[in-house]
């Protein structure tokens, strides 16, 4: 990340909604995000990327946490939604973080991949945990899985 020439790509595996879009990099622990609507504090996601992530989570939970950011407005007005892993957020009855985000963001009109091997899990539980360069230009493409930097992270 620190050499100025380097750009990289990383894998999505999963497909939400198909679609390509462009934008900057943009999020981090969806309750933090969530905690923050409101306040003076919360990120201006209009035309982000914007990743989300969490850790030990509920289904439930999660439902709750996309709902209040859907409700808000804020998820409507993002290029694309990229979620982590979130590998240590449990199934319970056959409903794990992938069905919940399915369902929830099933009405956006945004492209949304699933999966990226980043997050704040905690590495004894086995998740790989990319960094990430958040106020980048990155392209994600749904469609082949991809999630790109446009620019270098640093100059």
């Amino acid at each position: 990340l620190m050499d100025p020439d380097f750009l990289w790509e990383v894998e999505v595996p999963e497909t939400v909604r198909r679609g390509r879009v462009t934008g900057r990099l943009l999020g981090g622990c969806l309750s933090v995000l969530a905690a923050m609507l409101g306040t003076p504090y919360a990120p201006e996601t209009d035309g982000a990327v914007l990743f989300l992530e969490d850790v030990h989570e509920r289904p439930y939970r999660l439902d709750r946490l996309l709902t209040q950011l859907i409700q808000s407005g804020r998820l409507h007005r993002v290029a694309g939604l990229v979620f982590g892993t979130m590998a240590t957020c449990p199934c319970i009855d056959g409903v794990g973080p992938l069905e919940v985000v399915r369902a929830c963001c099933a009405e956006l009109p945004c492209p949304i991949g699933f999966g990226l091997p980043a997050g704040h899990a905690p590495p004894d539980d086995g998740c790989e945990n990319l960094a990430l360069p958040l106020g980048v230009e990155v392209a994600l493409d749904t469609e082949r899985g991809r999630l790109t930097a446009l620019e270098p992270a640093v100059a």
